[in-house]
């Protein structure tokens, strides 16, 4: 085969003949490289294959045999050289370089096996990439959740930053983190919520529900009993954790945890209650229990930017301050339950000393029989300093008003006058016990359905 070459692999092994054209197609196949050492037949040394490629060798190299010097041996000890003229030295003999040739290059041409680590490597590479890159997307992916949430959230907020109701006189100026969210969104049923708030951060919900004094005791534990079961409604198996004190505006208020689970997941949320006048008032706030402490933060934060004017309040202060002098036998206290249930019913006040006399009545079974003695015993010494004939008087229009009975404007007038002055006769302390049975009598008759 003319311009036979012959290529040695880094692993020491050799293949060949070939021409020049294997050659060049082993290269492109990526078999052999630039830098692969060739021999062609009849050169003396190898070559690097990108020397050969662009030399273009085609023909035959000549090979430059050296030639070495064969020198004459040295003369033999203790004779001289006759002191003749130099002979010529010998001319030099040409001794042909031994050929470096490949050790036992095969004839047969076969084309070099790629090197295994040309494959192995890139795909490792590719597989070290995929899997980081895989590895990278499912680090982010609770973040990439946390926003999608987070803004699905935010398109159902409101621009504004504070929430006033004059009605109720309600304030709210919203802390950080905290967003008012439009009626229509979907995250909880709530129709009658004076408001709806939402903490995109936390997905944490907050709404307040405002009802007008219903029937049944009105103390803040009992208000919370009812605000804990309305949220059952909309809470399949919560359950209350405890209860504590808590302020709203400078309000006295009652606060309560509770717990339940939603989709697998536990939710925890707190009630506040608080009244202002007439209206009864409930926060609720809940949220992911994975979150409760920042939750409950978030929490504390909304409640101390709640304000109250109290409206309701002052228009209870302002009516009873005008009636209570007129009803002697009552407290201040059962004075200003009074004027709520009428105010809250949308009644007018100015007849409460009349129809407190109605109140008492109804309760008046509330009271143990040495209480309803004792009772009898007070009144007794308010109709003892009367005429026959006035205490005769007072007891008939005394039963006409607790009937319900209509009476003339002036005759009612009198009576009222004249029951009030003895009453205002009695000592201190005994009108004081007076009326401390008639608060409890007014309780229990407000209670009533």
């Amino acid at each position: 085969m003319a311009n036979a070459y012959t290529v040695r692999l880094p692993d020491g092994k050799e293949y060949g003949p070939a021409d020049l054209e294997a050659l060049r197609a082993w290269k492109e196949e990526g078999r052999i490289g630039s830098d692969t050492l060739v021999w062609r037949e009849g050169a003396t040394d190898w070559r690097p294959l990108s020397q050969v490629m662009e030399t273009g060798e085609l023909h035959a190299e000549v090979a430059l045999e050296p030639t070495v010097t064969v020198k004459r041996p040295p003369p033999a000890a203790g004779h001289e050289t006759p002191p003749t003229a130099a002979a010529p030295a010998e001319s030099p003999k040409p001794v042909a370089a031994p050929r470096p040739r490949p050790a036992g290059p095969s004839r047969t041409a076969r084309r070099p096996r790629p090197s295994p680590w040309r494959i192995v490597v890139p795909i490792a590479i590719l597989a070290a990439l995929v899997a980081g890159g895989y590895a990278w997307w499912m680090a982010g992916r609770p973040a990439r959740e946390r926003q999608r949430a987070e803004a699905f959230i935010k398109s159902f907020g409101l621009p504004d930053r504070r929430f006033a109701d004059e009605l109720l006189g309600l304030r709210l100026d919203l802390p950080a983190g905290w967003i008012l969210l439009r009626p229509d969104s979907p995250f909880f049923h709530a129709p009658t919520a004076k408001l709806r708030v939402a903490h995109p951060g936390l997905r944490a919900f907050g709404r307040i529900q405002a009802e007008v004094r219903p029937r049944g005791p009105h103390s803040l534990d009992a208000m919370l009993d009812r605000a804990v079961e309305d949220w059952r409604l909309f809470a399949a198996g919560l359950v209350e954790q405890g209860r504590s004190e808590a302020s709203v505006a400078g309000t006295p208020a009652r606060k309560a945890t509770v717990t339940w689970s939603a989709d697998g997941q536990e939710i925890r949320g707190t009630v506040v209650v608080w009244r202002d006048g007439w209206n009864e008032l409930a926060l609720l706030v809940w949220g992911p229990g994975a979150s409760a402490t920042e939750v409950n933060t978030a929490t504390d934060a909304l409640v101390s930017q709640l304000q109250m004017a109290g409206v309701a309040a002052a228009r209870i202060k302002a009516a009873a301050d005008a009636v209570a002098p007129a009803i002697p036998e009552l407290s201040r206290a059962s004075v200003e339950a009074l004027v709520e249930e009428r105010l809250a019913a949308g009644k007018p006040t100015d007849d409460l000393p009349d129809a407190s006399l109605r109140v008492v009545s109804r309760g008046l079974r509330a009271l143990t029989g040495q209480e309803s003695q004792e009772m009898g015993q007070i009144y007794a010494q308010v109709y003892k300093p009367l005429k026959e004939k006035e205490r005769a008087r007072l007891a008939a229009w005394l039963a006409q008003v607790r009937s319900g009975a209509a009476v003339p404007p002036e005759e009612g007038h009198a009576m009222r006058q004249a029951l009030s002055d003895g009453l205002l006769a009695l000592p201190e302390d005994v009108r004081a016990h007076l009326q401390t049975l008639n608060e409890k009598a007014v309780t229990a008759a407000l209670a009533q359905p």
